[in-house]
């Protein structure tokens, strides 16, 4: 799997798993007093499955994984459907995203092409794909985690730069890129990843960077209108936010380890 691909899919895979664990001891009343009915989704066939989001509609979208290959699929009202990108082959393909007009957003890898194994973004709109590559990309390094009802898709690429490789989130608005990358003063240290994972109708983007390097602990943003603020759940070691709803809930996890992969739970904040 490709780098990047890998880089992000591994985040999202490992903490929409522990997501199972939801606690209760986020001092939240909301948390405490609610009950949930968890319902398991299984791709047929597949040895396993990871779910990555869902429209107002039910609607479903995630991967899972089969003797030959991995896939993203559509999980309408039960109906099971996989989802194969042209060019992957049997090669890495994952759905993050579905908006409410069912434009489906997610990456894969190619197994043809001049280069082979590079990783692009996608949109589905009615299983009429095309691609998504952020211009300034390196090898392809480009994936789509979210996209709005407006058609709006966030996602993170990768480029080669003044710190060996800089990741950064952008926004795609019809054929127009825009670079997200968290404000700092030292990007040798700093700046160089930043991960741009959901976005909601307002244009609110959320999403996660790192503050000391490719080492360093991660930490949520929300990016406003083009105005970024730190996201970290208290007390934790390392944050992540992975979507945002139109009301401004946020869903993501956090880290009370030394690095993001001790130990998570899956958290929402709601704003006040």
């Amino acid at each position: 799997m490709h780098t990047l691909l890998r880089a992000v899919h591994d985040r999202r895979t490992r903490f929409l798993r522990a997501g199972m664990l939801l606690s209760a001891t986020l001092c939240s009343p909301l948390a405490q007093s609610a009950s949930y009915d968890f319902t398991t989704l299984t791709m047929p066939g597949a040895i396993n499955t990871n779910v990555y989001g869902i429209n107002d509609n039910g609607a479903i979208v995630g991967s899972y994984s089969a003797s030959s290959g991995t896939y993203g699929f559509l999980d309408n009202a039960g109906n099971f459907s996989s989802i194969a990108v042209p060019g992957a082959g049997n090669s890495n393909v994952v759905a993050t995203g579905i908006n409410n007009s069912g434009e489906i957003v997610g990456s894969y890898t190619n197994n043809s092409g001049p280069v082979m194994n590079e990783t692009f973004g996608f949109s589905d709109i009615a299983g009429t794909f095309a691609p998504i590559s952020a211009p300034l990309s390196y090898g392809g390094g480009t994936n789509a985690s979210g996209i709005n009802n407006h058609g709006d898709i966030v996602g993170t690429y990768a480029t080669y730069g003044i710190s060996r490789g800089d990741i950064h989130g952008y926004m795609l608005s019809g054929n127009q890129y825009s670079t997200l990358t968290y404000p700092n003063n030292n990007p040798y240290l700093y700046g160089f990843q930043t991960y741009a994972y959901g976005i909601n109708d307002k244009g609110t983007i959320v999403g996660g960077y790192s503050s000391g390097g490719w080492s360093g602990p991660q930490h949520g943003f929300i990016n406003n209108n083009g105005a970024y603020s730190t996201l970290d759940a208290p007390g934790a070691t390392g944050t992540l936010a992975y979507g945002i709803n139109n009301k401004g809930v946020i869903v993501g996890s956090f880290t009370t380890g030394g690095k993001t992969s001790d130990s998570s739970t899956t958290v929402a904040v709601i704003p006040p």
